[in-house]
């Protein structure tokens, strides 16, 4: 079963890269065409304006998703230096835990947030979308962590510094 979560985390990953390049690429385009209508044509276009920062937020939450699939979040590493082996790979699984709690709760939160933005907004609302999917695939991420803890044949947990 774990393996059947690792192959859709694999495909969200790479949906993920090819939206975080599809934003990047929106996000430098969309700019550049309101730098240079500003400068040349004393235009500017204010939608644009306010569609950078969220282009930004979406990529930012992205790449931090992407980066704890690769087990690439904060960890207190100076308390895991000190550890062996079965007491690394025990750490983990609180971490893991303690991540998927909190991630699980700012996830429902983050639903109740867009659900009041669209009431707000309306469509334009739906943009906050990204928090919901963050901490969903976050979630999932600190969950498929726990089955990631096996401790090597030099008493080492995987993630060691």
């Amino acid at each position: 079963m774990i393996a059947v979560f690792r192959k859709i985390d694999d495909a969200a990953a790479r949906v993920e890269k090819g939206f975080v390049v599809a934003m990047f690429l929106l996000l430098i385009l969309s700019t550049l065409f309101n730098i240079i209508s500003r400068n040349l044509f004393r235009r500017s276009f204010q939608n644009l304006v306010e569609v950078s920062p969220s282009l930004v937020l979406w990529l930012s939450l992205m790449g931090a998703s992407l980066c704890l699939k690769d087990g690439g979040h904060i960890k207190i590493e100076i308390v895991l230096r000190f550890l062996s082996g079965k007491w690394k790979a025990l750490a983990n699984v609180a971490v893991s835990l303690f991540g998927m709690g909190v991630t699980a709760l700012l996830g429902i939160a983050a639903c109740v947030f867009v659900s009041g933005e669209m009431a707000i907004f309306g469509i334009r609302g739906l943009i906050s979308i990204v928090f919901p999917c963050f901490f969903g695939l976050s979630f999932f991420r600190f969950f498929l962590h726990l089955f990631d803890l096996p401790v090597d044949s030099k008493g080492l947990s995987k993630y060691r510094s």
